[in-house]
């Protein structure tokens, strides 16, 4: 007998379906938030709020980034032959998720 409980395709399939609401949701609000922030305020608007240009630059940056990802989830954007989008966005994960 196996050590511990054996996963079942109910608990296998419930895990993936529970992965791609979280996805989708995720890519929802990455693609709400990038209209709010990159391309509704802008970095002028940034700018306002009392942030440098270049950090208002590259927090635009980001975004759009973020941005290009979920366009790319919903099928708006091609989708390159080798990005690597974990390395573009570690630097705002603060060491996170290493």
């Amino acid at each position: 007998m196996t050590a511990g409980q054996q996963p079942t395709i109910e608990q296998v399939n419930g895990q993936l379906t529970a992965a791609a609401l979280q996805l989708h949701l995720l890519m929802n609000r990455i693609t709400d938030l990038h209209l709010q922030f990159s391309v509704k305020l802008g970095a002028a608007g940034l700018q306002a709020l009392g942030t440098s240009a270049a950090d208002a630059a590259d927090i635009v940056a980001h975004w759009d980034t973020l941005g290009t990802v979920a366009d790319i989830y919903f099928g708006r954007a091609p989708q390159p032959s080798a990005y690597p989008f974990d390395d573009a966005l570690a630097d705002v994960r603060g060491g996170q998720a290493d």
